[in-house]
C-alpha cells in the first residue's frame, strides 16, 4: 500500500522536488569530500593579491553591495594552494553579500592581519541581518544555511579547505548588526 502522504507531495510536485534537491546536495558534496581528499600539500599563498582577485571578480554580480579589503597580511599555507584560498575568501564573501536569502549586506569588508607569529586571520565583516541562533549554536561546517532554501555545503566546504590547511573558522554576530565570520590559517615562513 503506498504511503498516504507521499501521494500528497507527489501531486504538488514537491516530493519529487525535495528528492532531487537532496539528491543534487549529496552528489556535491561527495565531489567536495574527493576534491578535499586529493589536495596537494599546503603551499604559500600570498594573502593580499588573492583578496584582491576575488573582490574583483564578485564585485559585478553584487553591484549593490560595496566589497572591500583591507590586507597587511604575509603569505599563508593553504591546502590545495591559490585555488583553495580563492574558493573560501570566494564562498565567504558571497554569503556575506547574499545575507539570510531575504535581506542583503550592503556592506562588506574583508581584512587580512597578523594574529600572532605563526597565524593570519582573514576576517570578512558584513552589515547584514547576522546569524540566526541556531546558526551560531552550531560550529561551521556542520551543514546548517542561513537561506531558507540553502544547502549549507559551500559553508562545509570552506571549513573543510580550512581545516585541511591546519586552520579554524569560526563566526559570531557583530555587537551593531551584520555577522563576523574568521579563517585563521597558518603564516608561511617565507624567509625559509
Amino acid at each position: 500500500m503506498a504511503d498516504p502522504g507521499a501521494g500528497d507531495a507527489a501531486s504538488t510536485g514537491r516530493g519529487a522536488w525535495v528528492l532531487a534537491d537532496r539528491a543534487q546536495v549529496e552528489q556535491v558534496k561527495g565531489r567536495a569530500l574527493e576534491e578535499l581528499a586529493g589536495l596537494e600539500a599546503r603551499t604559500p599563498v600570498a594573502v593580499d593579491p588573492t583578496l584582491a582577485d576575488v573582490i574583483a571578480a564578485l564585485a559585478p554580480r553584487f553591484p549593490r553591495v560595496a566589497i572591500e579589503a583591507d590586507g597587511g597580511a604575509r603569505s599563508v599555507l593553504v591546502a590545495g594552494g591559490p585555488q583553495s584560498l580563492r574558493r573560501i575568501v570566494a564562498n565567504l564573501v558571497i554569503n556575506a553579500c547574499e545575507g539570510d536569502g531575504r535581506r542583503a549586506a550592503r556592506r562588506v569588508d574583508v581584512r587580512a592581519r597578523e594574529s600572532g607569529a605563526k597565524t593570519i586571520a582573514i576576517e570578512i565583516l558584513d552589515d547584514g541581518p547576522g546569524l540566526p541562533a541556531h546558526v551560531l549554536a552550531v560550529p561551521p561546517g556542520e551543514g546548517l544555511s542561513t537561506k531558507p532554501v540553502g544547502t549549507g555545503v559551500g559553508i562545509g566546504l570552506v571549513d573543510g579547505l580550512v581545516r585541511a590547511s591546519g586552520g579554524s573558522l569560526s563566526w559570531t554576530n557583530r555587537e551593531g548588526g551584520g555577522a563576523r565570520v574568521v579563517v585563521e590559517l597558518p603564516a608561511a615562513d617565507v624567509s625559509a
